[in-house]
């Protein structure tokens, strides 16, 4: 299977996976979406903050059909190789990796030119490993490198889009996020001096910054928590599974910034085994309307959950 090739069962999935993306967050802001050209070869350089969530987001706003470059050593599982390029994901050997895997990048550099020469855009992220901290690394010269080469075999200059992803909190579940389109540019375009700082520097004028202090004064925070407690315990009994695992996952995790991500896999895998299981139970034992509305309030009751306990936390911080 190539990246761009296409599936029904991708296309299920990708609506699916959207739709728990979406509310993973509490308000999912996006701004210059216009500014994705449609047609021609189109690359998406985007800053890297949050793991697999940062493409989970991309892959939601971005109207046109995305494929997406990944650090190569985790392809070194034949299996979860599989499931990568099913995911429209190919593998970009850094510095760091083998000699091996950094031959296989000319190989991996003509796919993404064939890629986004067939319309599909793709999405590199230009520091080439993530940090959860505002701001960016230096841009590598991975995006330059297939920017020549499509050049060359496309007979046409690609179009680079700069985004921005800007997250409120990196280690909290249901807060904001903003995503911010730049102005297309090609290569030839930019002025005399270091591409890659100027790429950088586009990409960081998207990034936005969230006010410190957002809270509700203790005095309206404290009632609105107390009558909210049986709406918080009924969202986690709905989806205690889900919590369970996540829990028993994100413990073990020594790189905090995938903790989003594995809120959002873990939601996305268990959910549907729970609505089967309450779905059975809730149509033998209550009328069709109140099976109908407790599978309703599965679907919303992780992210409910987490909404709620963000809005406790401040009442017993210092």
């Amino acid at each position: 299977m190539k990246i761009w090739d296409k599936s029904v069962l991708y296309n299920i999935l990708h609506a699916y996976a959207n739709w728990g993306t979406r509310w993973s967050f509490r308000r999912f802001k996006v701004e210059g979406r216009e500014n994705v050209p449609t047609e021609g070869p189109v690359i998406l350089a985007c800053n890297h903050c949050n793991s697999l969530m940062d493409a989970m987001v991309v892959l939601r706003v971005n109207r046109n059909l995305t494929a997406f470059g990944a650090r190569a050593d985790i392809f070194r599982n034949k299996k979860i190789a599989k499931v990568l390029t099913f995911l429209r994901i190919v593998p970009l050997a850094r510095q760091r990796d083998s000699i091996r895997e950094m031959k296989e990048n000319l190989h991996t550099f003509d796919e993404i030119v064939e890629c986004i020469g067939r319309g599909v855009n793709f999405t590199i992220y230009v520091e080439g490993t993530h940090r959860t901290e505002r701001g960016m690394m230096p841009v590598k010269r991975g995006i330059f490198r297939i920017c020549d080469i499509a050049r060359e075999k496309l007979g046409e200059e690609v179009t680079v889009v700069p985004v921005g992803l800007a997250y409120e909190e990196f280690f909290e579940y249901m807060k904001d996020i903003t995503v911010r389109y730049g102005k297309p540019f090609k290569l030839s375009e930019l002025p005399e001096g270091p591409k890659a700082e100027q790429l950088q520097q586009k990409i960081l004028e998207l990034i936005c910054d969230y006010p410190v202090n957002r809270r509700d004064p203790l005095w309206i925070r404290i009632p609105l928590s107390l009558l909210s407690l049986p709406l918080f315990a009924a969202a986690g009994l709905l989806c205690f599974p889900v919590l369970i695992a996540e829990a028993a996952i994100g413990g073990r995790l020594k790189d905090k910034a995938w903790l989003n991500t594995v809120k959002l896999v873990c939601k996305i895998l268990i959910l549907p085994l729970l609505v089967i299981a309450w779905g059975v139970a809730a149509f033998i034992l209550l009328p069709w309307w109140g099976a109908l509305l407790l599978l309703a309030g599965l679907l919303w009751s992780h992210s409910l959950w987490h909404l709620l306990l963000n809005y406790y936390k401040p009442i017993f911080s210092k």
